[in-house]
């Protein structure tokens, strides 16, 4: 039986790197390479397509490559998450099986007062709250102090230190702010002061089941000023920021075999509320009487290495490849050729992914486990097919590298001419690599080659091995005596257009 054939499906960014909210778009990107990595030693046949918004891309790319699944990680975009929905939704309009939640949980679970709503009338507890719509002067009947959310954005869009308000004026002016912003439909919150711990949940053939928790702590921050216990935005994407050093987490979450259970027990409920397959997070809140309180429920959550699906999956034993392989046959089972699931095999649980570099050096290491996200640029060169990668500093350029053909007919290229500030090299040139790769695959380039030096201080070979290149030919004595001159090569996956 053949390899069955799996379309990498992500929304490509729509805000300009300046946003305050462009992080929280790029952060798929790397996801997709990760995704294309498995699926490559895996042994299947695999393509990518990114798109924005448009029904017609994404028809017009699963009909070029006719996919027996997708793996999707489409998000939706800044100016209109519901197309996280419907991008689903074409997809079952084309009779092709793909992962992750259907539109109608994405629909449900993408509105605040909807999962709010549910989650009151089936009976699990979450923290008290009331709506605004186009009320000018909205009352607080909870108490202080309250939370504002906009309430059809995800990712802590919309969420910041002045979220939380302590008296009627901060309240109107935070509604104020954020119906101009994100639009109407407001979820005021009573904040619930205690620990907040994540649940992962995955199906299995037994039922979905709950992963190791995850906390969140909030320690007091060093400069001794005041902050909110809340997971900000700047928490959850600006990495080095006040918030992100102020928001630690733990996984395995120290907890009671009774809260664990408790947890656990609300967490599938929600699962099964809003009928999510496959993988999804559900956060929560602990009151000072150690009972449990639901925040959101999040259907395909982001589940990258270093985010909170991943570390649980880590800390539940649970190799992530296969996790990622175990949804691919998960959605196959639910399409027209189940049959497809068992001709996926297993692969090496430790195996290398993408821009997961070794033995970085203290000047790179970035907080936690998140990775600083660089906004990279590609600028048009002189001859057709030409491109230089840059990556622009505040001042100057910190990086850039020029990627140009050198087998035309069978579509090969090569990156020349690198240039990378020192103290970059780690996580730079990875940046680099990724916009390099994506370029060359979008243009048709089915091979990228890299040529460097084999001199002590040259650092290109293990960056470019992490990255899963391949060495396939060396000239000694090529630059000078005892330098080598190596090639390296990748072979990439078809972008979809």
């Amino acid at each position: 039986m053949p390899a069955p054939r799996v379309l990498v499906l992500h929304n490509e960014p729509t805000l300009p790197p300046d946003h305050p909210d462009a992080e929280s778009e790029v952060d798929v990107l790397a996801l997709a390479d990760v995704m294309v990595r498995i699926f490559q030693v895996a042994g299947l046949t695999v393509g990518r397509l990114g798109v924005v918004d448009s029904a017609e891309a994404v028809i017009r790319g699963v009909r070029t490559f006719q996919p027996d699944v997708v793996c999707n990680l489409y998000e939706g975009t800044a100016g209109w998450g519901l197309a996280e929905a419907y991008v689903a939704g074409v997809l079952d309009l084309l009779r092709v099986p793909y992962t992750g939640s259907s539109p109608q949980a994405l629909f449900l679970a993408r509105s605040k007062p909807l999962t709010k709503r549910l989650l009151v009338g089936a009976g699990i507890p979450t923290a008290p709250y009331f709506l605004v719509n186009d009320e000018p002067d909205p009352t607080n009947p909870l108490g202080w102090p309250v939370i504002v959310k906009p309430g059809r954005e995800d990712a802590s869009v919309g969420i910041d230190q002045n979220s939380v308000c302590t008296s009627q004026a901060e309240l109107i002016d935070r509604v104020g702010y954020v119906r101009k912003t994100y639009g109407p439909g407001i979820v005021v919150e009573k904040l619930i002061v205690g620990r907040e711990l994540h649940a992962a949940v995955i199906a299995s053939p037994q039922g979905p089941r709950t992963l190791a928790l995850t906390e969140i702590f909030f320690p007091p921050p060093s400069d001794g000023r005041p902050i909110w216990p809340i997971v900000t935005y700047d928490a959850k994407w600006r990495d080095g920021s006040r918030d992100f050093l102020a928001t630690p987490y733990k996984n395995p979450a120290d907890v009671t075999p009774e809260l664990e259970r408790e947890v656990g027990r609300l967490a599938v409920g929600c699962f099964e509320l809003f009928d999510c397959r496959d993988y999804a997070r559900i956060d929560f809140r602990v009151d000072e009487a150690g009972r449990p309180f639901v925040l959101e429920v999040n259907p395909n959550p982001c589940i990258a290495p270093g985010a909170g699906v991943a570390e649980s999956l880590a800390s539940s034993h649970i190799p992530y490849p296969k996790f990622v392989l175990d949804t691919v046959r998960a959605a196959l089972r639910r399409g027209r050729r189940p049959e497809l699931a068992d001709a996926i095999g297993s692969i090496d649980p430790e195996v290398r992914l993408p821009h997961t570099l070794p033995e970085a050096d203290s000047s790179t290491q970035s907080s936690g486990n998140r990775r600083p996200v660089w906004n990279v640029r590609v600028e048009r060169g002189h001859a057709p097919e030409e491109a230089r990668i840059v990556l622009p500093g505040a001042d100057d350029l910190l990086g850039q590298v020029t990627v140009r053909e050198f087998d035309g007919p069978n579509r090969v290229f090569e990156m020349v001419a690198w240039q990378l500030t020192p103290g970059l090299h780690r996580d730079g040139t990875a940046a680099i690599l990724r916009e390099a790769e994506r370029y060359v695959s979008g243009i048709g380039g089915r091979i990228l080659l890299s040529f460097v030096s084999t001199g002590p201080k040259d650092t290109s070979v293990r960056l470019l091995l992490a990255d899963e290149y391949v060495s396939v030919g060396e000239i000694s004595e090529y630059f000078k005596s005892g330098y080598a001159r190596l090639t390296f090569m990748k072979a990439l996956a078809p972008v979809v257009q």
